[in-house]
């Protein structure tokens, strides 16, 4: 049988970029989201490089097999820190002046030029260590920890 009334929606809300970039802000640069399986990272040192809507994060199994979320950007000149999808590493290097950081995101060494961009790679915050991995892509939009 059918509905006495249907429901429509205007294929403009589909495809109209403002509304897109809206949801993106609301929706996923806001809240936790998923960013991978915990089995994807089995321990210290495993890497995954991933990009959620335009935003390049770097989630790395740390020394204490802790899993930790870092924006994939050196702080010197904004390059990738890991451009394969998927690896193992004991820190992570900047390809082009070779600033270096811990899997704590830690800045070891950088390369001696001003005082700019001392500390860590802008951090996403992050929550797992279940099955499902959840990161948060502002500040201040905490992750909190799930398992499912």
């Amino acid at each position: 049988e059918s509905a006495s009334d249907q429901f429509r929606v205007n294929v403009s809300e589909y495809v109209d970029p403002a509304r897109w970039a809206r949801e993106v802000d609301v929706f996923y640069k806001r809240t936790p989201i998923v960013a991978g399986m915990s089995c994807e990272l089995p321990g210290p040192g495993t890497y995954m490089a991933l990009e959620i809507v335009g935003v390049p994060l770097l989630l790395v199994r740390d020394r204490e097999n802790s899993l930790r979320a870092f924006l994939n950007v050196c702080r010197h000149r904004g390059s990738r820190l890991c451009t394969s999808e998927t690896g193992h590493s004991g820190r992570l290097v900047c390809p082009y002046h070779a600033w270096t950081y811990g899997l704590d995101g830690k800045l070891l060494k950088r390369f001696p030029v001003g005082g700019e961009g001392k500390g860590r790679p802008a951090a996403a915050s992050y929550a797992g260590d279940g099955e499902i991995d959840f990161a948060a892509l502002k500040a201040e939009a905490r992750a909190t920890t799930h398992s499912i």
